[in-house]
């Protein structure tokens, strides 16, 4: 492990954890993994989720801990008492720009998933794409709970312009990296929107200024908490501005050099249970 300054734990009030790459290994959520944040949560410190999934796609692995309250989902747009249903903050797109991001994004994408408040919605296109995705990269029971939630509709953009639903996020997988790159560098250009590739071959779009660390921001807020006071962790490319914002960072050693470049501390990977080890050092 790396580590490039130190750590005050006796101040650390909030834990927040990406999902994909860092808790979670291939959508599982190790023995290892799990008994760490049982054992940072019984010290006192607030564990909360930080992932650019939609708050309905937290497995039942992790949502169903008694002490993960807390969510900074869909990367940031929507923050949420998990356990209530309160939303802390919720920041969807403006509907003119949501509707012309959408639709290009739909032009040239093989899969997208467009983000409401309750759901993502989907075409049948989508859904099958979507099943044959997670066929390869999640355990059964994320594949199970697609139906949960997903909301198949003919249209997402005409389900939208009927219903007034608000999207907070939209994302886009494409054939290769070759049009994924062209599409992203579009989007930047044209769009004031954040806008980032967390493999190479996908697009996630938040509105202007919506980022992970704007979401612990909000609920730091919420909580009567110092940013300062926190430590994150992740692994991609939307958690380099929550790793800018907390107090203390750590980075995934699967995580590119990027990223981690915004690390205070470098952990195993994750297929290492590398989160639970940077736990035990840092918290010991």
């Amino acid at each position: 492990m790396l580590q490039n300054s130190q750590f005050d734990k006796t101040k650390c009030k909030v834990a927040a954890f990406d999902l994909d790459g860092t808790i979670l290994n291939n959508g599982i959520l190790s023995a290892h993994n799990r008994e760490a944040l049982w054992d940072l949560h019984r010290s006192g410190v607030e564990v909360v989720v930080s992932t650019g999934r939609h708050f309905q796609m937290i497995p039942a692995a992790v949502g169903s801990l008694p002490f993960v309250r807390y969510a900074i989902t869909s990367s940031g747009a929507h923050v949420l008492d998990l356990k209530s249903g309160q939303d802390i903050s919720f920041k969807p797109f403006e509907a003119q720009v949501a509707a012309s991001l959408a639709g290009y994004c739909l032009a040239y994408a093989q899969l997208s998933h467009i983000y409401i408040r309750d759901r993502i919605l989907m075409s049948w296109k989508d859904l099958w794409a979507t099943a044959q995705r997670l066929r390869n990269t999640e355990v059964k029971s994320q594949r199970v709970a697609l139906t949960k939630w997903a909301r198949i509709v003919y249209s997402p953009l005409d389900y939208v312009k009927r219903t007034g639903k608000r999207i907070s996020k939209l994302n886009a997988f494409f054939e290769n990296e070759a049009t994924c790159t062209a599409v992203l560098e579009r989007i930047r250009g044209e769009f004031a929107v954040e806008a980032v590739t967390t493999g190479g071959i996908d697009i996630e779009v938040t509105p202007g200024g919506v980022t992970k660390g704007v979401g612990l921001s909000q609920l730091c807020a919420h909580l009567g908490v110092d940013v300062k006071d926190t430590i994150v962790f992740g692994d991609s490319p939307n958690d380099i501005e929550i790793m800018q914002c907390g107090g203390y960072a750590v980075a995934m050693g699967n995580a590119n050099d990027d990223v981690k470049s915004f690390a205070d501390f470098v952990a195993p990977r994750v297929d290492e249970d590398g989160a639970a080890q940077a736990m035990a050092v840092l918290f010991a």
